[in-house]
């Protein structure tokens, strides 16, 4: 998988506090990809941020124990994105407070 996200944005004067943009749809889809924390490694953030994130923006996560009934094959829901509160491509702004997030990070 690619950056389909947008880089982060340079930190706030030495604060390590940078900005990930990404569409609702595709930070539904990344959720629903892999498992929350690979995806905070791949973002560089804490699993709880991006948790946060998700929950600012409405978009459902996975429940307990999806991941593992994938890897034994036995089916586990899958949930829509709703478009009750916000627009599907609407842009959510996570951010980043990590050592090191800065616009070379990319």
């Amino acid at each position: 998988m690619g950056n389909d996200w947008a880089a982060p944005q340079e930190p706030g004067r030495g604060t390590g506090v940078g900005r990930l943009v990404l569409s609702r749809r595709r930070l539904f889809e990344l959720v629903w990809e892999k498992p929350m924390t690979q995806l905070a490694h791949d973002f560089g953030v804490n699993a709880k941020h991006l948790a946060r994130a998700c929950d600012r923006h409405d978009i459902p996560r996975p429940r307990p124990g999806h991941w593992q009934k994938l890897a034994y094959g036995r089916p586990s829901l899958i949930v829509d994105l709703p478009e009750e509160h916000f627009n599907v491509d609407s842009l959510g702004i996570m951010e980043i407070e990590a050592p090191g997030v800065s616009d070379a990070a990319a």
